[in-house]
């Protein structure tokens, strides 16, 4: 087998066992052989021994099986079904991405199993309108910016309530130099800093637009474990112990919202139980607690109480004053 037939010889075993063989779902010698022949190279038991040996070498996981007296060959995969099946459906339920980057996305997660595992999947059923936003593009370019550590200027758009887009600062770029990304509440954020204003700010990514790199920026000390403990959602302010009476049903849930090393259980009784966190106070940290008005009582701070009961107030007059025929103004 000259050199070039073998380079080829070793990149078609390892396409075969990529796709055809899995932990389920051995392949013989003798089938790889008939691959080989249909690419019209010849082989033996001894030279495809010896492929499986550079393979290996190389870093690929080949396993050995005995099934019905006959030895049998698959190749480890990098990821599990169970791990593929996790990264499908976070890719799947993700709001900010367009249906051609997810149909993308889960081609390419697909094709690190065989064609047996792929078909163990439930296939995607959710419909969705198409998004141009180009997403994909401007995270590349925006993570190759601050590995530059290069400034960006860009346009920011909000929509108005007829549903078109209306851009800030008047409609002149920002100047700024981007920090880190994040993803929050299911979108994608860039962190970017304000030479002016001397503070990082939030933009969300699908709302820049027109986005270019600019030149090399000095850099900027930016401790982003800090940021992000400051950083509710979004939201910042000063942190606060908050105490409440909750409900029995809703120990599962507050433990999944705040994490139970943030939780301080003070009492429980037969029906509820008492318990402090720290958090910031912040609108989400208010919408939480309203969806559970029926469920949750604050007993501290004051200040919360006051914004709940605000609230509250404000509901209830708007709709005491629909039911008799007001009009708001």
């Amino acid at each position: 087998m000259k050199p070039t037939e073998r380079s080829l010889a070793s990149l078609l075993v390892l396409r075969f066992l990529q796709e055809e063989s899995g932990e389920d779902h051995g392949v013989s010698t003798s089938d790889i052989s008939a691959m080989l022949e249909e690419h019209g190279i010849t082989s033996d038991r001894r030279v495809i021994y010896s492929i499986f040996d550079n393979l290996e070498e190389a870093g690929f996981h080949i396993v050995r099986i005995r099934s019905q007296r006959k030895f049998q060959y698959y190749l480890k995969h990098d990821v599990s079904i169970a791990e593929t099946f996790i990264l499908l459906s976070a890719i799947r339920e993700n709001k900010a991405l367009s249906l051609t980057t997810k149909t993308a996305l889960e081609k390419k997660i697909l094709s690190l199993l065989s064609r047996d595992e792929q078909r163990l999947l439930p296939a995607y059923a959710g419909e969705e309108k198409e998004k141009q936003n180009h997403l994909e593009e401007k995270i590349e370019l925006l993570l190759r910016a601050i590995h530059e550590r290069r400034m960006i200027s860009f346009q920011y758009f909000d929509y108005d309530v007829h549903g078109d887009k209306t851009y800030r600062h008047g409609g002149m770029p920002y100047h700024l130099l981007p920090l880190h990304l994040m993803m929050e509440n299911e979108r994608y954020y860039c962190i970017l800093y304000n030479f002016e204003r001397n503070m990082p700010l939030n933009f969300r990514i699908d709302k820049m637009e027109h986005i270019t790199k600019e030149e090399v920026s000095d850099p900027v000390s930016f401790d982003l474990d800090n940021y992000m403990r400051k950083t509710f959602r979004m939201y910042t302010g000063d942190s606060e112990m908050v105490t409440a009476i909750f409900d029995n049903s809703m120990a599962s849930i507050l433990f999944d919202t705040f994490g139970k090393d943030n939780i301080m259980i003070n009492h429980v009784d037969k029906d509820t139980f008492t318990a402090s966190l720290r958090t910031t106070i912040t609108p989400t940290l208010v919408s939480w607690f309203l969806q559970f008005y029926d469920r949750v009582t604050v007993i501290r701070p004051t200040s919360f109480i006051e914004k709940l009961s605000d609230i509250a107030t404000t509901i209830l007059s708007n709709y005491n004053e629909d039911r008799k025929g007001g009009t708001k103004k």
